[in-house]
């Protein structure tokens, strides 16, 4: 099948570069001139894993080109996909800028019949308003609109698409519903296919609900911290109930992105629109804003006044295995210590992530390796639960650092581990190593103080 996709972010080029696999002829359309040089070179304009060799493969062997002509892309196309960006205004509304100069070129094209399917994330009635705008100003017959939401996560977004729980098609005409079973049956995954609207809405209650789950489990570990009780034991716990399940349970600083934040901004405003509150969903946000400053609170408990204190930064993109720092809650915790007067030093295993904080953050030292940034620290943020942090040297970093303490921000490290090695650890809601745990040592003993502390003292508390 002849494909046009338009935009090669993340979901474009992700989509284009796995249907081209899958034998389909794919032109992807991308405007931005130093993107498109990326790619036309063979190369992928940010990270994400596996990806790179799959559009070099099929760049090989022709089936996956690029240009910056929409009506060039599209002239043969018998599907044409929409994956341009819909980034969130200030009230939250999707910036549709993108994905309106795409439609509007859709017109000219060369008459013939075709598919065009809308796979950025877009306000519910999208689908619907392009297909009138599209009979209207078009030959009758010639278009037939489908909602085909993505559902990826950066990170692992050619596993996500090859491997998808489910195939979300919004049609109201089953000839172009057919059309889009017939593109993906190669990967032979379930299908959906509903309207339009509720294609669109699936997306957002999708991403509004996985929010919810990590808002509660968050929520619940500061109710452990106070009680006494563990979090990985709670999570544990009532994700063995099939009802619940074990995905997003795990406790942390909370989320970021591109997705959830944009999507649960741009559900309120459309409650906002239609005079329904949503006060769940602005009860997820509110737990999450809260929860991206909670080590922050954890320092300022611990070691009082954070002027001049030299803080380093383990982790600054939203997750592992992705360059992206949108919304990461990384940016506003080191906003904070700034605003604080903290001495904010910071590593990140991505480079494009590392060159981001610096131009944003210039007074934040951005090094090459996490021992220089820990290098006289008096405390160790891990931030970001990249594989590389559970290899750390944990006896070079104590000799490195100037106070031995380590706040752990998303639950990934092994206490027993840092702690053999002189360092106080504190998760979050973990029953040994509370926030409570490590005020008490702190009160007790002179653990904090600059200088060497035994190893295993802190275990041995």
């Amino acid at each position: 099948m002849q494909l046009c996709i338009t935009g090669a972010g993340y979901v474009g080029l992700v989509t284009a570069a796995v249907l081209a696999d899958l034998g389909h002829e794919v032109m992807v359309v991308e405007v931005d001139p130093y993107r498109l040089a990326v790619l036309e070179r063979g190369n992928v304009p940010f990270s994400e894993p596996d990806l790179a060799p799959l559009v070099r493969n099929n760049i090989k062997k022709g089936r996956l080109d690029f240009t910056a002509d929409l009506v060039a892309g599209a002239a043969a196309a018998e599907v044409i996909i929409i994956a341009v960006g819909t980034p969130p205004r200030q009230d939250g509304v999707p910036d549709m800028t993108a994905f309106n100069s795409v439609v509007k070129v859709l017109p000219s094209l060369p008459p013939r019949r075709r598919v065009v399917a809308v796979k950025s994330t877009v306000p519910v009635g999208t689908g619907d308003a392009l297909d009138a705008f599209l009979q209207q100003n078009s030959l009758p017959g010639q278009w037939q609109v489908v909602a085909n939401p993505e559902f990826l996560r950066q990170g692992s977004a050619v596993k996500d698409t090859r491997e998808a729980d489910r195939i979300v098609i919004g049609a109201s005409d089953p000839e172009a519903a057919h059309v889009l079973i017939k593109l993906y049956a190669p990967l032979n995954r379930p299908v959906l296919v509903v309207d339009r609207c509720s294609a669109e809405m699936i997306k957002y209650a999708a991403n509004a609900f996985l929010a919810t789950k990590i808002s509660f489990i968050n929520e619940m570990a500061g109710l452990c911290e106070l009680m006494g009780a563990d979090i990985g034991a709670v999570a544990q716990g009532i994700g063995m109930d099939h009802r619940i399940g074990p995905a997003f349970l795990k406790a942390g600083i909370g989320f970021g992105g591109s997705c959830l934040p944009k999507d649960l901004a741009a559900l309120l405003a459309l409650g906002t629109s239609l005079e329904r509150p949503l006060p769940l969903t602005r009860a997820v946000v509110q737990v999450n804003e809260e929860q991206k400053l909670l080590l922050a609170r954890y320092l300022e408990f611990l070691i009082g006044d954070l002027q001049e204190r030299r803080i380093a930064l383990l982790g600054l993109t939203f997750k592992p295995g992705t360059d992206d720092i949108r919304s990461a809650p990384a940016l506003e915790l080191l906003a904070y210590l700034l605003q604080r007067g903290s001495r904010v030093t910071a590593y990140d295993p991505e480079e494009r992530a590392r060159r981001q904080v610096a131009r944003s953050f210039p007074a934040v030292t951005v090094c090459d390796d996490p021992y220089r940034a820990a290098a006289a620290a008096e405390a160790i943020l891990l931030l970001t639960e990249w594989p590389e942090f559970s290899r750390l040297d944990w006896r070079r970093l104590r000799h490195l650092v100037k106070r031995a303490l380590v706040l752990d921000g998303r639950n990934f490290l092994e206490g027993p581990q840092v702690e053999e090695h002189g360092f106080l650890y504190v998760g979050i809601g973990q029953k040994n190593y509370s926030l409570r745990r490590a005020g008490e040592i702190c009160r007790g003993r002179d653990f904090l103080a600059p200088g060497p502390v035994p190893a295993g003292q802190a275990a041995a508390l």
